[in-house]
């Protein structure tokens, strides 16, 4: 089949309602049998921050309907070519040490932006092989284009020796499976209880992977699947960011309080320079006008 994995390991949000699915009970209770590796770090690190978002969502999206558990493996230390060891940035409690600090307790590459969720990665741990201790070999191996996914077979340490199956993406390799998987569905290459099964371990209830399953429409197909993701909270930032974003907002002049109801904003939408001048900008002077100001306050 399309993306069926090599044994129903389905790892969903609400594991209740997945076990308790009659097309699931033969599952294993080992969920760490079989798990996929996402290495965001490959060829995509120097992209915009929307690109490596939307690089993880479609991992994501794939690990899901694959049924087996997502773990991210971001570069060693000493292969990171960034400052502090992420794209990212730092977190204010190590933005200011030194270059030398031990940044090993730190989340490096897109961890330091992404607080991977439990659910996703269903508490396992990056298998303990050979295969994957030489990062830079590993990222070799992998198919230079295409939607096949990279996978092989282990005796993971951290599992009592016992065999893992391992599945290994890049960034690449999830946006070619992704128009795989489109390209699938609109020529019935995906079977009815794969997408069942693909709704139960994002987390729906068995009416809603019903309704899932039948829908016909491409379109309402992916709307569906990621209005199931957003809701079982599937993009979650490291509680630093939000913190260290209202800090350096609280250093600019904005009246969170313009008028006399004491109202604070709702939101605040950050948009990239070259976005507010192409775009948006006839639109933003419009409301600062509306609100008694003749430009946007500085």
């Amino acid at each position: 089949s399309m993306f069926q994995p090599e044994r129903n390991n389905y790892c969903p949000a609400n594991e209740e309602i997945l076990n308790s699915a009659p097309m699931n009970k033969n599952q294993g209770n080992d969920a760490c049998s079989e798990i996929m590796l996402f290495l965001p770090g490959v060829n995509f690190a120097y992209y915009g921050h929307g690109s490596q978002l939307n690089n993880y969502i479609a991992a994501s999206m794939i690990a899901t309907s694959m049924g087996v558990p997502m773990l991210l493996l971001e570069p060693p230390l000493e292969n990171q070519k960034f400052q502090k060891g992420s794209q990212f940035g730092c977190p204010s409690e190590i933005a200011s040490l030194p270059d030398g600090l031990d940044l090993a307790r730190f989340p490096s590459g897109l961890s330091r932006l992404i607080d991977h969720p439990s659910w996703l990665s269903r508490g396992c741990s990056i298998p303990a092989c050979q295969k994957i201790q030489d990062y830079d070999k590993l990222v070799d191996s992998l198919p230079k284009v295409g939607y096949r996914v990279a996978n092989f077979h282990c005796q993971d340490s951290n599992r009592d020796g016992k065999t893992t199956k391992i599945y290994v993406t890049a960034a690449y390799h999830v946006r070619y499976r992704l128009q795989f998987m489109h390209d699938g569905l609109e020529h019935g290459g995906i079977s009815r209880e794969q997408i069942l099964l693909w709704a139960l371990s994002l987390g729906s209830s068995i009416e809603e992977a019903e309704l899932f399953s039948n829908i016909t429409n491409t379109q309402d197909f992916w709307n569906f699947a990621m209005a199931l993701m957003n809701r079982s909270g599937i993009l979650k930032l490291q509680p630093w960011i939000a913190r260290d974003i209202e800090n350096h907002i609280k250093t600019f002049r904005l009246p969170f309080k313009y008028d006399q109801t004491d109202s604070d904003f709702d939101a605040i939408h950050i948009r990239r320079g070259d976005k507010l001048l192409d775009e948006s900008k006839k639109e933003v002077n419009k409301y600062w006008k509306s609100r008694g100001y003749n430009h946007p306050p500085v």
